[in-house]
Formats: structure tokens, sequence, C-alpha cells
């Protein structure tokens, strides 16, 4: 006589999930990532984050307060991935490192010069004040030379002091322990609804409107070794970027996890300035132009002794894949 068992037959995904717990099904693999904290305009590259763990990677994310940090973290091997600005790579591949850019993130320049001194209206104003700064390598500091020289100033004509990243720009503006500074517009428009005692002097994508700024870099040793997960950051960022221009609510959501403190109001102004200008374009935004422009920019600026060639710092073999997988 035969013995008869119960057989229990589970559905893939719940079994799945069964074996995902229980370690039996490893991870991807493992990404670590860093990324600017307290700002807004990077909620899109923490939306990536999520989405690479829903794809099943282990993910780490180191945040930092500006600056060169991002580099430092990279090249030092502590982290695989920065989302940072696209001067940091080349400012650092001029000194030899060796980093490439694989993705956009941010694409347009999302700062803006203010100033608490109300005789502060325009470049010539600049002359002679205290203005803050992250450092003098830093994307702010840039932006603020290049809006002098543009207006046909000396760049070293005001006092350039060391203050720290965007939030403590922000806070010494508050205190009056600068005249003006170049801040995110995410903080501008934190500022702005709190009724701070600050005005807007210029945006710097009036300034500086064709140029590459924010992206996504590593290694060049570790992007040739890891294509399967370059291609799944790619497609990551093409999904929050779709994200963002269908999902205001929820990208105001998670802009208040990742920025604690901001005002919704702001927040909901953010959002509108930010679609408007397309920061987040659903093809990703890797662009050869805008990122010439930036060499063009540095080297303007006397940054850059010498224009870089884009294929040393830059690399497009693996987006165009993606896209052309999508159909673009």
């Amino acid at each position: 006589m035969l013995n008869s068992k119960n057989i229990i037959v589970l559905p893939l995904s719940l079994l799945m999930l069964i074996m995902i717990l229980s370690g039996t099904v490893m991870a991807k693999g493992k990404v670590t990532f860093v990324v600017e904290a307290g700002n807004a305009i990077k909620t899109t590259a923490f939306k990536m984050t999520k989405i690479m763990q829903q794809k099943g990677y282990e993910v780490d994310v180191i945040t930092t307060a500006g600056g060169n940090q991002a580099v430092q973290f990279v090249l030092g091997e502590q982290a695989d991935v920065a989302v940072n600005d696209t001067d940091e790579v080349l400012l650092a591949r001029a000194q030899g490192a060796n980093l490439k850019v694989f993705m956009a993130n941010a694409t347009k320049v999302d700062y803006t010069l203010l100033a608490s001194d109300p005789e502060i209206k325009e470049a010539k104003d600049l002359i002679g004040k205290v203005v803050g700064m992250s450092g003098p390598a830093g994307f702010d500091a840039l932006m603020g030379r290049v809006y002098l020289q543009k207006s046909g100033l000396d760049p070293e004509g005001p006092k350039w002091t060391v203050v720290g990243g965007s939030p403590a720009r922000m806070k010494a503006l508050q205190a009056g322990r600068v005249d003006a500074a170049v801040v995110f517009i995410s903080h501008y428009l934190q500022l702005k609804a709190k009724g701070a005692r600050v005005h807007k002097v210029v945006h710097m994508a009036d300034v500086v409107p064709d140029v590459l700024k924010g992206v996504y870099y590593a290694r060049t040793e570790w992007l040739e070794e890891n294509p399967k997960i370059v291609k799944d950051i790619i497609r990551s960022q093409l999904v929050a970027a779709k994200w963002f221009n269908n999902d205001k609510a929820g990208w105001i959501k998670l802009a208040m996890e990742i920025a604690p403190g901001s005002e919704g109001k702001a927040l909901d102004q953010l959002y509108e300035e930010l679609k408007a200008v397309n920061m987040f374009p659903i093809d990703g935004g890797l662009d050869a132009r805008g990122a010439n422009k930036m060499v063009e920019l540095l080297v303007q600026t006397g940054d850059l002794k010498e224009e870089i060639p884009l294929d040393q710092w830059m690399t497009f073999k693996i987006y165009n894949e993606v896209m052309k997988e999508l159909g673009y």
C-alpha cells in the first residue's frame, strides 16, 4: 500500500520571498554610493538606490556635506559610485585620478546666488564683500567666479571665505557672517519659506544654462569589472527620472525624508522649478555637448589648464546599450 503525503504548492513569488529571507538566494551584489546629504535635489538619486534594492542589490549609502568628499571616497575605494558634480570629476582627472562619468543625474545648474546685504543687487556689488564658499575648488565658488567674469569683473574681487557645504553657507547667511553665498536652489527656497532676510541675486542656471552639472561616476577599473551593475544603475536612474516626472506627491514625501525639516511649500515650488527646466529627463540626459561646455567653462575660469578630451573622463558605452534596449 502506498503512503499518501500532503503536498503544498507555493506560488513562485512567495517561494522566492522565502528563499531570499532564508538566505538561499544570494543578493545580486553590493554597491556603495556616496551622495550629498540634506539636499532635496538629490531625491532622485536616493530613489535610484531604493530601486537598486528592489532589484536585489545590497546597497549602502554614504552621505557627505559636499565639496570633493565624494571623489575622495571613490578614489579611496570606500564607495563604488558617486552622485556628484561634473567639475569634481574633471578637476580630479586633471590631477591623474582615473575616474569616469557613466550617467547623468541633475542635468542643469541647481545653484542660486543669495545675499544678506540689501546693497548687493548685481555682480559689481560683490566686490569687497565677504562671500561664503565650500572651498576654492567648490562648484559654488566656480559659479560665483563665472558670474563675475561674465560681468567683466575680477573674480577675486570679493573676500572669498571658506564656510562649508550649502547648509553651512545658508546658516552663515542667516547669521550675517557672510554678505553673500551661492547655495542650492532647494536651500534658497527653504530660507524664503521661513522668511529669512536674504534675497536672490541671480539663478546660476541663467548664467550658465547649457552645462551638464550632476553625474554618476566611478573608478574606471570598477566600471570595467561591473558592467551589469552599471547597467542596472543606469536603468534605475531612468526609472527614478520617470517617477519624478509623474509622481509629485511621492517625490515630495521622499524629499522630506532626505531633507528633514523642509517646508512643504518650498518643496512644492522646488518640484515645479525642477520640472520646468527638465532637470531629470526621462532619457537620462547624458549629453556630450553639455559635458564639453563644462570643460570649456573650467578652462575659461583657469580651474583647468587645458581641455580634457571627453573620452578620457566620460563613457557612453553602457548608457547607449541601455538606450538601444529601451528603443531610444
